[in-house]
């Protein structure tokens, strides 16, 4: 038989979880960076069931205390495997099922992040597992990758691949002064393709016009091809390209 409560605060005060709701619910940032000219991903080492010895992302539970929505939760997670309290982050979709966490049925929502190589200092986690950048095209040949974590991985690699056609996202992961040419490298090794040189121009000529690359007065010192250092100054949001 339903009750009737006659105020919220009354439902509330009686609603308790029933066996649906008994669920595993965690977050899953994929971390990523340009490092020796290769996109890495930010792993971690579990020494602990499931899946004890395997690579994993450096996800887990939302602190509920801590956090008073999932984006806080994410720069949480952030904050505590990368050292940096602001990075680029976006969601790119939420999974789940049966088989993903042999502990029960489990939904994870996955976000993308960028950073710069040289702002993060890693650290071993709270229960002592190695922290390491792994090369994204290296990923096929590590013998264990925990849970669904190379397909939240793949997952979030296409997207991010798909949104640099047409923003400036991969200048957040650019050294605090680059050069065009360091920038074009970076769009090169996300998208695993050469862009010409002449197609470029037009794209970062956009940015400085737009005032989202702003150039530092200082010349790179690389042996024969000196030029402009820029230093990258984001919008809000990415910046979409029109055409």
């Amino acid at each position: 038989m339903t009750k009737h409560y006659k105020t919220e605060e009354e439902f509330l005060a009686h609603f308790k979880a029933n066996t649906h709701d008994n669920m595993l619910f965690s977050i899953d940032p994929v971390i990523f960076t340009i490092k020796d000219q290769r996109l890495h991903v930010l792993m971690v080492k579990r020494k602990s069931y499931p899946f004890k010895d395997a690579w994993a992302l450096p996800g887990g539970r939302i602190d509920k205390d801590e956090s008073k929505t999932i984006e806080d939760a994410v720069r949480l997670k952030l904050l505590a495997k990368t050292g940096l309290d602001h990075a680029y982050f976006e969601q790119v979709m939420t999974d789940g099922g049966k088989e993903m966490d042999p502990r029960g049925w489990s939904i994870t929502t996955v976000y993308f992040a960028l950073v710069r190589y040289e702002d993060v200092v890693l650290e071993e986690n709270q229960t002592g597992e190695l922290v390491e950048w792994q090369p994204v095209e290296a990923l096929n040949s590590i013998s264990s990758i925990a849970f669904w974590h190379h397909k939240l991985i793949n997952a979030s690699l296409e997207r991010l691949r798909n949104k640099i056609t047409y923003t400036d996202l991969p200048a957040n992961l650019m050294p605090k002064i680059f050069t065009i040419r360091q920038l074009r490298m970076a769009y090169e090794v996300i998208l695993d393709t050469e862009i010409t040189r002449q197609a470029f121009v037009k794209r970062a000529n956009h940015l400085i016009d737009r005032g989202l690359l702003v150039d530092t007065g200082k010349i790179s010192d690389e042996v024969g091809r000196p030029a402009k250092l820029y230093k990258y100054v984001p919008e809000t949001t990415p910046h979409v390209f029109s055409h």
